[in-house]
């Protein structure tokens, strides 16, 4: 799936060098995709030796996908995990996955 990711705080591009940290923090790695050099982890993702701190946004690029995801760090009152916003049925849109 083709994604935008957007910095939660600035909504400015991840590619941005001054919302990119290389750091070669020690902590669980929550999924890893070496074809495309992708890792998780709790607080961050990294993506080709780049750092990107949590909340960020992915939002697809299909503009006939309405959902998005917002992605929580541990440090997120309600704790890490990641909220979807769809295209409101019934009485939802949007729902928190931790």
């Amino acid at each position: 799936m083709d994604v935008a990711l957007i910095d939660g705080h600035n909504e400015k591009p991840y590619r941005k060098d001054s919302d990119v940290i290389d750091l070669d923090d020690k902590e669980e790695l929550l999924y890893s995709d070496p074809e495309v050099d992708f890792k998780e982890f709790e607080d961050y993702i990294m993506i080709n030796g780049k750092k990107l701190k949590k909340p960020f946004v992915e939002k697809p690029a299909n503009a006939e996908d309405h959902e998005v995801k917002i992605y929580y760090s541990s440090f997120n009152p309600c704790g890490s995990g990641y909220n979807v916003l769809f295209r409101k049925t019934n009485d939802f849109s949007g729902q928190f996955i931790p």
